[in-house]
């Protein structure tokens, strides 16, 4: 964000995986890991969103696209934006500030949530340094991810690392950043 001119954007935020268990098992619809999943890539696309938002209101700044990115451990999706798709996301009298209040709320409430999985970890509830599986899940569709709120960004289905999907979206987000890249 320092520099003066920015001819292209990609907003991203990470979460943390699901636990290993879930994953092995392999992802079923409506089972915890399933809904563990969906609502943090919900909450990481919402606040890449912000990101974006925050980033395309700064003064002086034109840029019209944008690529927003969201991951929860090997399970990740994406989304070509543009000014008025973000803009759209939110309410027409929306100020920089709220948004940024709401960033600091989602930060406490991540920074609690890490902590509470740190000490789970510790005392050996969670075992999160198990390897990743790449087991078979329930395909994960964007729709299931935003379950209940309006869609109006096109975001991706949701893929898993290391799968042929996830090797087509990666293939996808790469020519979308092309097209972006070559428009400035």
């Amino acid at each position: 964000m320092e520099h003066r001119v920015v001819h292209y954007l990609v907003c991203a935020e990470l979460k943390r995986s699901i636990k290993c268990a879930y994953i092995k098992q392999g992802i079923t619809l409506w089972e915890q890991g399933y809904t563990d999943l969906t609502k943090s890539l919900r909450n990481a696309a919402i606040q890449a969103t912000r990101q974006a938002f925050v980033a395309m209101k700064r003064p002086g700044q034109t840029n019209s696209d944008i690529i927003l990115f969201v991951a929860s451990g090997p399970f990740w999706m994406w989304c070509p934006a543009n000014r008025n798709q973000v803009a759209g996301f939110f309410a027409e009298n929306t100020e920089v500030e709220d948004v940024l209040d709401d960033f600091q709320k989602d930060r406490e409430e991540d920074v609690a949530f890490e902590e509470l999985n740190n000490e789970k970890i510790r005392v050996g509830e969670v075992d999160d340094r198990s390897p990743f599986s790449t087991a078979l899940h329930s395909p994960i569709s964007k729709e299931d991810v935003f379950f209940g709120d309006d869609i109006s960004l096109p975001w991706s289905d949701v893929v898993m690392l290391d799968t042929a999907e996830s090797e087509t979206a990666l293939r996808a987000l790469t020519v979308a950043l092309l097209k972006i890249i070559l428009k400035c």
